[in-house]
């Protein structure tokens, strides 16, 4: 598997380095736990996608292409269940959907192998 610069990647690296400024951010600004670790997750989860993404462009070769997007595509099952809980935790119901926010968490989880 030969890899080589392409400038096709340069989005996906920029992507990747704003999610990696959000994932900061939310964790050095002081507020709400349950916003920060929602922001976090939803961040975290998406950086390897845009760091797949961009090492496809350098490839020419089918199959590590295939092997590198799916690699990068696994994790993103989690960004949904991350913002579920950005999304109870900002409306003050976490605790009552406790239950929803934990299925979704393994629900992801089986998705994303």
């Amino acid at each position: 598997m030969g890899l080589s610069w392409n400038w096709l990647c340069l989005p996906y690296l920029v992507c990747a380095a704003g999610l990696i400024a959000v994932a900061m951010i939310a964790a050095v600004i002081r507020g709400d736990r349950v916003m920060r670790l929602g922001a976090i997750g939803a961040a975290v989860n998406a950086i390897p996608w845009a760091l797949g993404s961009c090492a496809v462009t350098w490839t020419d070769d089918r199959d590590a292409a295939i092997l590198l997007l799916r690699l990068g595509n696994g994790p993103i099952a989690l960004v949904g269940p991350s913002l579920l809980l950005v999304l109870l935790g900002v409306s003050g119901q976490l605790e009552r959907y406790r239950w929803l926010a934990r299925s979704a968490g393994i629900i992801g989880v089986v998705l994303s192998c």
